[in-house]
């Protein structure tokens, strides 16, 4: 059983890198919600509804492709950070495991783009409404 030093280790180390993660996903989020507003702003139609369905599209993964970097910088960065408990208890802050804070702060950096969320809807809703696949579900009952 381990001993109860490295069990405080441990969770100070789950709670400093969880405040690190969402500290800079919110961080992450206002820069890419500001450049997606710059976009929008200066793009050729302002609205959403007004775009057509592959440009939307183009969009909602550029977006997504700037959310993955960004998660993937923030990764790389939190991991770089000294853990002041290191060693502390026979605790090695290498060997966290963090899936379930990658997911949480993931959550977080989507959460925060209301114009991505606000695309994803609108693609959605077109998506169902024009195609095969969509007249295929209503016709079952199930869009």
């Amino acid at each position: 059983m381990p001993s109860t030093k490295f069990l405080t280790a441990k969770t100070v180390d789950l709670f400093l890198t969880s405040f690190y993660f969402f500290a800079f996903g919110v961080i992450g989020s206002i820069v890419l919600n500001f450049l997606t507003e710059l976009y929008e702003r200066y793009s050729m139609s302002d609205r959403t509804k007004e775009k057509s369905l592959p440009r939307l599209m183009f969009e909602i993964v550029f977006n997504v492709f700037f959310i993955v970097i960004l998660f993937w910088g923030i990764r790389n960065g939190v991991q770089m950070i000294p853990f002041p408990l290191e060693g502390y208890g026979g605790y090695q802050h290498t060997r966290l495991s963090l899936p379930t804070i990658l997911l949480l702060s993931s959550v977080t950096l989507f959460f925060f783009q209301t114009t991505l969320m606000d695309k994803m809807r609108e693609f959605n809703t077109r998506l169902f409404a024009t195609t095969p696949v969509g007249n295929f579900l209503r016709d079952r009952g199930l869009a």
